[in-house]
């Protein structure tokens, strides 16, 4: 077969594991998140199931791929940071509670199932439809998307830390820094 042919005898093709890589792994975790996000919302009617989980969710995603290279590494280490601190204001305003499917809904959610975005979206089956498609699927998904870079620096052939990623490390950890102080001088 010369450079210019295209190999369409599929003999490359293996099965494929969910462990096959971190993005493919990830993507497992984010179908079985949305789908408990959304058996957990239909059964309680309290579509803030992804909302506990915002923070969460990504710090899972980075460590798929944390030990790949130490760029890798020192991203998922920035976003855990980031995660404990979402996660810790959000616990600090109410977020969570025991049992951790309760909890109040956010307001915007009431306010859309009422219909005064989307008139269809009265009728349980649309509200349904809409609660699978877009708040338990596409946020969780979203939430995948914010952090694939790392899939990318997982996935290159040259992965070592520069110089500059420690300068872009310790720029983040400065902000992080006075985000923590900002937060509890709020308080």
């Amino acid at each position: 077969m010369t450079s210019c042919e295209i190999d369409l005898s599929f003999s490359n093709i293996t099965s494929a594991s969910p462990f096959d890589s971190p993005l493919s792994l990830s993507i497992y975790i984010c179908i079985i998140i949305s789908l408990i996000v959304f058996m957990v919302s239909t059964a309680t009617n309290n579509m803030s199931q992804v909302d506990k989980l915002w923070s969460i969710t990504p710090i899972i995603y980075t460590w798929t791929a944390a030990f790949s290279s130490s760029r890798a590494l020192l991203m998922s280490l920035l976003t855990t940071l980031w995660g404990i601190r979402l996660t810790y204001n959000f616990y600090r305003r109410g977020g969570y509670s025991w049992p951790p499917y309760s909890g109040e809904e956010d307001y915007r959610w009431e306010i859309i199932r009422q219909g005064f975005l989307l008139k269809v979206l009265k009728h349980p089956a649309c509200w349904m439809i809409f609660n699978l498609t877009f708040i338990s699927f596409y946020q969780n998904f979203l939430l995948l998307f914010i952090v694939s870079p790392i899939f990318v620096v997982e996935s290159v052939a040259w992965q070592q830390a520069l110089c500059s990623d420690n300068n872009v490390a310790t720029t983040a950890l400065s902000q992080r820094q006075t985000l923590y102080v900002m937060d509890w001088v709020a308080t």
